[in-house]
């Protein structure tokens, strides 16, 4: 008598010919009208996926009967990217954001984007989604789930709705012009995160001292310009500097180009870091002199080359700043808080706000506002020399800081 043969542990269950196993979920494939469907179908229970992929049949079929064909969004972002944002200093952010979205629930069709499709996108990137840090890991923000989201309608804008399926546009935008069931995450002035301007040149000094020798260089640009750390790192000698004029030339956030003027510390700075290159990148390892293990191209301890130097551009500062900021008790510092560091001290000596726009490159005066904050010791200086009420002048002090049992309001001493 022969025994059953019992399956092996963890093996997966068999599955019909029309699915099959991606990692934990069940994928379903048919074919209609001579194009192929490969899709998700979100479950790897088996009864489940087969009702899900029946209906994703039936709709199949109902949209070749309107003549009309399915777009995924990766189809879509492959034939808009070369017409549209391949050549923009963006491209790079646009193929990412693209990945980062196919990559959280698979690749999908266009017209099954709803609010409830939305809030499922939402979940699934809260309770996986993190960046990956090991010095200062952080979850995804929601907003840059918005972001996410808004990309998604950005593609799904620029599909032709008379040849593919599409939802039907029911929300307004701000305009008042329908567009796609798209939800973003309406975020609260709390749970934006709070800026942290350094307090002045010293402070200054003190957190860039804690620093790798070729990072202290980009930290001081970012001072000296108020630009954005992703345009500093990338800054080439030819594309963006002009030595003649004084001037740094950058690609800011909507493609659009902002000129930074160079003041006579930068100047020399960048003369001293660039030295006699006149092409590449400005920032590379082994400038100002550095030792660290990344720069140095002989190992301390046995003299032997190090396998582990880097060459070119420096990409990334964020351990040694990370250092830097819990040495110096900093911790609430972030490399974003350098712009808004340049910001604060113009705004707290006197510069016209007008001009902190321009330097920073805002195309709004109200965005600029938004970065300027006033140091805690000078609003406490500020008080004491424009309000005094003499509380501090002996005697004076006894006219009504003396603990008294009947209510009488407080005077002024003259």
């Amino acid at each position: 008598m022969s025994r059953k043969r019992q399956p092996r542990k963890g093996r997966k269950p068999r599955l019909p010919d029309n699915m099959y196993w991606r990692k934990n979920t069940i994928y379903g494939q048919f074919q209609i009208n001579g194009q192929r469907h490969q899709i998700s179908l979100g479950t790897n229970d088996i009864e489940e996926a087969q009702k899900v992929l029946d209906e994703k049949i039936a709709q199949a079929w109902k949209h070749s009967l309107d003549g009309k064909q399915r777009r995924s969004f990766k189809e879509q972002f492959d034939y808009v990217y070369p017409r549209r944002w391949e050549k923009r200093a963006t491209a790079e952010w646009h193929r990412q954001i693209s990945e980062q979205i196919i990559a959280t629930l698979g690749d999908f069709y266009l017209d099954e984007v709803s609010e409830d499709w939305c809030w499922k996108y939402i979940e699934k990137r809260r309770s996986t989604g993190s960046r990956i840090n090991t010095v200062n890991p952080k979850p995804i923000s929601d907003g840059t789930i918005n972001k996410e989201l808004a990309f998604i309608k950005r593609v799904m804008l620029t599909v032709d709705e008379d040849d593919y399926y599409m939802p039907k546009k029911r929300q307004m935008d701000n305009r008042g012009a329908p567009t796609f069931p798209i939800v973003q995450i309406a975020r609260r002035k709390t749970d934006e995160q709070r800026t942290n301007p350094l307090r002045d040149e010293a402070e200054a000094f003190e957190l860039i001292n804690e620093m790798v020798a070729h990072a202290r260089p980009i930290i001081l640009t970012m001072l000296l310009t108020g630009l954005r750390r992703e345009n500093v790192m990338q800054l080439d000698i030819k594309k963006n500097i002009r030595w003649n004029q004084r001037q740094i030339v950058v690609i800011q956030k909507g493609d659009k180009e902002h000129v930074v003027g160079m003041c006579d510390d930068l100047y020399y700075l960048l003369r001293n870091v660039v030295g006699e290159r006149t092409s590449g990148p400005v920032f590379i390892f082994g400038i100002n002199g550095c030792k660290c293990m990344n720069c140095n191209e002989l190992n301390q301890r046995t003299g032997k080359p190090n396998t582990q130097a880097l060459k070119g551009r420096i990409k990334s500062i964020r351990t040694t700043f990370y250092t830097a900021r819990k040495r110096i008790g900093r911790e609430d510092v972030r490399i974003h808080d350098l712009r808004h560091t340049l910001g604060t001290w113009l705004n707290a000596r006197g510069v016209d706000i007008n001009i902190i726009k321009e330097i920073l490159g805002h195309t709004d005066i109200a965005t600029t506002q938004r970065y300027l904050h006033v140091n805690v010791d000078t609003g406490r200086d500020a008080i004491n020399d424009k309000v005094g009420f003499s509380l501090t002048k002996g005697e004076q002090n006894r006219a009504y800081c003396d603990d008294k049992s009947d209510d009488t309001p407080l005077k002024a001493v003259s």
